[in-house]
Order: structure tokens, then C-alpha cells, then sequence
């Protein structure tokens, strides 16, 4: 037997938020984020960033999520505080990357 269908679940549906309720960073992701990080790949594949960027983009936007709280920023991301000072660090060193 099939699960009831709930009401207004339909194609397209599973991933929006009930009407006023602003979306969760998760379901903005799902949906396209505004800073870009999940955006559909460019047709020129020579123009994709790379993996180092993408993570630089990513922590960046779990660090303003946290308001700069590092602590928290490497609990949610599962690193340890000093692993995220040292990618930092890098990212930094290299011209890339948000200082957060």
C-alpha cells in the first residue's frame, strides 16, 4: 500500500519550504544558491572552477553562517578549528578565497 499523498506534494515539491517559511542554507542550495556555489556548471568546461575553489567558496559561506565563529564553522564542516585556520591560511597565502 502505498503512503497518503500529503497535500500539495507533487512533482517539484520535496524540496521547497512551506509557503512563509524562509528556506533552511541546505534548501537554498538545493533550489540555487545566491553566492553561486551550486550553480550549473559553465558550458566551457575549461572555465569550471577548481576543487580548491569550490572548498574555499564553500567555507566561506559556513564561516558567514557562523559569523566568523571558527569553532563552529569546523564543527559543522567535521574538521578540526586548527585544520580550517590552516586552510585559511592557504587559501589566503595563495590570493584565493574570502578571509571570512
Amino acid at each position: 500500500a502505498a503512503a497518503p499523498a500529503l497535500p500539495g506534494a507533487g512533482p517539484g515539491t520535496a524540496s521547497r519550504p512551506p509557503a512563509g517559511r524562509q528556506p533552511s542554507p541546505a534548501e537554498e542550495d538545493a533550489s540555487g544558491s545566491r553566492d553561486g556555489l551550486y550553480d550549473a556548471a559553465p558550458e566551457n568546461p575549461e572555465t569550471w572552477p577548481s576543487l580548491d575553489d569550490m572548498q574555499d567558496r564553500y567555507i566561506s559561506r559556513v564561516l558567514r553562517q557562523c559569523y566568523g565563529n571558527v569553532g563552529e564553522a569546523a564543527r559543522i564542516l567535521g574538521i578540526h578549528p586548527q585544520t580550517l585556520y590552516r586552510r585559511r591560511k592557504k587559501s589566503a597565502g595563495e590570493g584565493g578565497g574570502e578571509n571570512g
